[in-house]
């Protein structure tokens, strides 16, 4: 059902290009058919009309079977190109789905991989506090003679660092899910750019705009000063 190695992808690709090879071959095999016409082949300089080898009976006759092979060939003709017409449709939904279903697949991939990306943010967010308060406690700045004072303001510094850090996080993802900011920003970094192209646009309208006045202004003391 899927492509990962794109072998299907090409197998349908190939077939719609064949099958548009076919059909053009079809409509240009009409052309040539076109040229057996009684009409056009006693019209040539070859055997006029006026030929006293022409025989009015046999020209009927020849035109009669010409109706019923032009008939004949329309009817298949229209047949062979309804069929392909319907096999590249055919072909075309099955290379849809086939897309549809890939790209599924790699969606729920991406699902995947997103889900491991927010496990280890979560893990490296827990254990960021702890790590932050042992190196700040790894130098002499909180060293003290009594180790026992020492354990415990790491114990107290540990605790107050992590429960801000998560609650500041959860807080965070909270009012970003509520408020939707990513959208926010985005709307107002596009009205904003719309605004200032809006002013640009202006501008440089009206300098162009006073060009105009300016060079009307020379050009009418030109005339006036030669005058």
């Amino acid at each position: 059902m899927f492509d990962s190695s794109f072998q299907r992808s090409g197998v349908y690709f190939k077939t719609l290009q064949i099958l548009r090879i076919f059909a053009q071959v079809i409509q240009r095999t009409r052309r040539d058919v076109e040229l057996l016409n009684p009409e056009v082949s006693l019209s040539a300089p070859v055997l006029p009309l006026t030929s006293p080898d022409s025989d009015p009976t046999e020209d009927n006759m020849l035109q009669a079977n010409w109706d019923i092979l032009w008939g004949f060939y329309l009817e298949k003709e229209d047949h062979l190109l309804k069929r392909i017409t319907n096999k590249t449709e055919e072909v075309k939904s099955l290379r849809d789905g086939l897309f549809n279903a890939t790209s599924l697949r790699e969606a729920s991939r991406s699902t995947t991989m997103n889900r491991y990306v927010i496990v280890f943010t979560v893990m490296t967010v827990l254990y960021l506090p702890p790590s932050l308060v042992a190196s700040v406690f790894g130098t002499e700045l909180f060293t003290t003679d009594d180790n026992g004072e020492t354990v415990t303001r790491f114990k107290v510094a540990t605790v107050v660092t992590s429960i801000s850090t998560y609650a500041l996080g959860v807080f965070l993802i909270w009012i970003a899910d509520r408020l939707d900011l990513p959208g926010i920003l985005w709307e107002r970094v596009t009205d904003w750019w719309q605004r200032t192209f809006n002013r640009a646009t202006k501008w440089y309208g009206r300098s162009n705009w006073r060009e105009d006045i300016l060079a009307s202004r020379k050009r009418a003391e030109d005339a006036t000063s030669s005058a």
